[in-house]
């Protein structure tokens, strides 16, 4: 924790007109780590929930069976963040069906295989 601490005491180089004595500079190993360590409650709580999703730092896609199950998860996300000070970002947070019109992480998602899902 010291080490940590000393890190988000020194903060960020930065020139121009605006700079930062403090925090985290964008880019920096720490982050991922620190946001991991923060959303671990979340993590758990959406076990907890039975909701299945993917996350890798603050990117997240959660699935559900249908538009009710997810509008339901929306609210307990929205409800359980609000919790941990963090809200979602209205422009980026969507309901809807599963397939490759959706980009998580760079990388388009598959078409979901239509035989499996009816098992």
């Amino acid at each position: 924790m010291e080490l940590i601490c000393d890190w988000l005491d020194t903060g960020a180089m930065r020139r121009g007109f605006i700079s930062q004595t403090k925090g985290i500079p964008q880019g920096s190993c720490l982050s991922p780590f620190l946001c991991n360590l923060y959303l671990t409650e979340w993590d758990f709580a959406m076990s907890d929930k039975n909701l299945p999703f993917v996350r890798y730092a603050d990117d997240f896609l959660v699935f559900a069976r249908s538009k009710k199950e997810a509008i339901d998860a929306k609210q307990f996300i929205m409800k359980y963040l609000r919790r941990l000070k963090l809200e979602l970002h209205p422009e980026k947070t969507h309901v809807t069906f599963c397939g490759p019109h959706i980009t998580f992480l760079g990388r388009k998602l598959r078409k979901p295989n239509t035989k499996r899902r009816n098992k």
